[in-house]
């Protein structure tokens, strides 16, 4: 059955909403509903905790064969076609931050012998960069970014912003 997920709120649209989406699954971490929205005919993932009610509704399912469900990416960022491949050497303190930060992140770090600094390494693909920079910014004498051409470029970006103000 359809169902309304009562006053949605949408970091990305700034609102509070009412959302009438036929639900598909859970994410393996049961913080996300990923739901087909009737409304803008999508595929979305709905955070658990931004979802004030649930309705059922009386409507069976009208668009089953337009449902999607992929797994986000370790930071929570839902399935896209663009995928950035990140790899960072990290030290102890920004292992330690970036795992509990981010449980999902911890099983694509391996510990490495590359320097005594920095003894992990961090190699995944996402599907949006904020996250990451967001963290790499935080605890940038912490880490060193290893390839990953579209997350430098991202940080500098960043970075050239911050700086002229």
């Amino acid at each position: 059955k359809q169902a309304t997920l009562k006053k949605y709120h949408s970091t990305n649209s700034n609102s509070i909403s009412d959302r009438v989406v036929e639900p598909i699954a859970f994410t393996d971490n049961y913080q996300n509903l990923i739901a087909y929205e009737v409304k803008t005919k999508t595929n979305k993932y709905f955070n658990i905790e931004r979802i004030s009610g649930v309705t059922v509704g009386t409507k069976n399912f009208q668009f089953e064969k337009l449902h999607e469900a992929h797994q986000p990416d370790v930071f929570g960022f839902p399935f896209a076609k663009q995928q950035y491949e990140i790899e960072l050497l990290l030290t102890v303190r920004s292992y330690v931050l970036l795992k509990e930060q981010y449980p999902s992140t911890e099983k694509y770090i391996k510990k490495v012998k590359s320097s005594k600094t920095h003894q992990y390494l961090f190699k995944t693909k996402v599907y949006n960069l904020t996250p990451i920079t967001r963290f790499i910014m935080g605890f940038s004498d912490e880490l060193i970014v290893v390839g990953s051409p579209a997350l430098k470029k991202a940080l500098k970006e960043k970075f050239d912003r911050l700086v002229k103000g």
